[in-house]
């Protein structure tokens, strides 16, 4: 039963890919057919093959699942300015939702916060 094992192997390496794999791949080739729009010389085929290559190696996959298009255009202009420029995802990833925390001295003495309170403002940005 060669198809049955087929099956059961496909959908056992897919259950083993992180979530966002889909999504990355979608992403990386729309990234590609921006960078070849601004790009198209066969001749220059050197320059982008490797540039691609290392975004594709070395960013995280929920990093390039998450690229926005103005991320793209960023790194498409990035290109452009110096192909040998290797983008860092960091530079490139929008930070996550930030907290805010409310905190208040009471009725008394402004000076009274609990420990708690005392933290959170020492880890503040």
């Amino acid at each position: 039963n060669g198809p049955a094992l087929a099956i059961r192997v496909r959908k056992h390496i897919q259950a083993s890919l992180p979530n966002d794999s889909g999504l990355a791949i979608e992403k990386i080739g729309n990234l590609r057919r921006k960078l070849r729009s601004v790009d198209n010389d066969v001749r220059n085929a050197n320059k982008r093959m490797p540039w691609m290559s290392y975004i594709c190696k070395n960013w995280p996959l929920e990093h390039l699942a998450h690229l926005s298009a103005e991320q793209m255009e960023k790194l498409v202009t990035n290109y452009q300015a110096d192909f040998s420029y290797l983008p860092n995802a960091s530079d490139f990833v929008a930070r996550g939702k930030g907290k805010i925390i409310m905190i208040g001295a009471g009725l008394g003495d402004p000076e009274l916060l609990t420990m708690k309170a005392h933290r959170m403002l020492q880890e503040a940005d």
